[in-house]
């Protein structure tokens, strides 16, 4: 336990190999060593430091899958009380950025998170020769849904799945139909959804900002950033309007719209700069 919390407490930090993970421990002072689960050395009275080859075998022996149902199971016992309302679990599946294993292969992990608190119920790596689809099932097994609504993406809107979830689970399900049942689709898109009245309206707003592309010049709607601080502002419609560093500096882009095949299609025409002048853009960006 001791090198699985150094290991977790330097990913925390910014570790991002196990190399990393050893300076990062070795630089650690004793006490705080000690309150990962270090045990004092009664003869140098020192907490040891674990070398990286020790490391990287112990990580290596680690079953993944049984770490995460037990850490699954730990933040789930410590998740707020739910309120009158179901509690819902969402089903979906994601690839780690930075991580891969033999021949580049990515990381793809499968996960439960509970909806109201963010909190990863379980997870499981889907592996090379199975899909989500198969890991659908054990993966919930290790949670109580009795009572929960699970929602998923498309890709889970299976006859078994729902049979597991209703019959088995005592658990209710909210699926998306597209494409991939056509015939469910098809009877779906045959109701008189015109009659059927509403019964419940929910709107959100997206980084603080509400606006309508058509009729709105917002030109920092939402933004986006990335690790080393940098932001990226896009106006309404979607275009890039502003960059803007870490130190402050800052990049403005203004367009020209113009109708290219009969399409609203938006040409970026200068990039504005601190100390720079403005130059003429050549990149085309194309409206919806």
């Amino acid at each position: 336990m001791y090198v699985l919390a150094l290991s977790a407490a330097a990913v925390l930090a910014g570790a991002r190999s196990v190399l990393a993970i050893a300076e990062w421990a070795a630089d650690t002072p004793a006490p705080v060593r000690g309150a990962l689960g270090g045990v004092r050395d009664p003869f140098s009275d020192e907490v040891p430091v674990p070398s990286e080859a020790a490391i990287r075998r112990r990580l290596a022996r680690i079953d993944a899958d049984a770490l995460d149902r037990a850490v699954g199971a730990w933040l789930a016992d410590r998740r707020p009380t739910p309120g009158t309302g179901l509690r819902a679990v969402a089903v979906d599946g994601k690839s780690l950025r930075g991580a891969a294993k033999a021949h580049d292969r990515r990381i793809h992990l499968l996960a439960a998170v509970d909806h109201a608190a963010s909190v990863v119920l379980a997870q499981l790596d889907v592996g090379e020769k199975q899909g989500e689809v198969a890991l659908f099932q054990p993966l919930l097994d290790s949670i109580d849904l009795t009572g929960t609504v699970v929602t998923s993406d498309a890709l889970h809107t299976q006859r078994e799945h729902a049979e597991y979830l209703v019959s088995s689970r005592r658990a209710h399900c909210i699926v998306i139909v597209k494409g991939n049942q056509k015939k469910l689709r098809a009877q779906l898109g045959a109701l008189p959804w015109a009659e059927i009245p509403l019964q419940d309206r929910t709107r959100d707003t997206g980084h603080g900002t509400e606006c309508t592309p058509d009729k709105d010049n917002t030109p920092d709607a939402w933004s986006l950033t990335r690790p080393d601080g940098t932001r990226f502002f896009f106006g309404c419609d979607g275009y890039l309007t502003s960059v803007v560093d870490n130190d402050g500096n800052t990049q403005t882009f203004t367009y020209e719209e113009r109708r290219s095949n009969n399409k609203p299609t938006k040409f970026l025409r200068y990039i504005h700069g601190p100390g720079r002048p403005s130059v003429p853009g050549r990149r085309l960006l194309q409206g919806g």
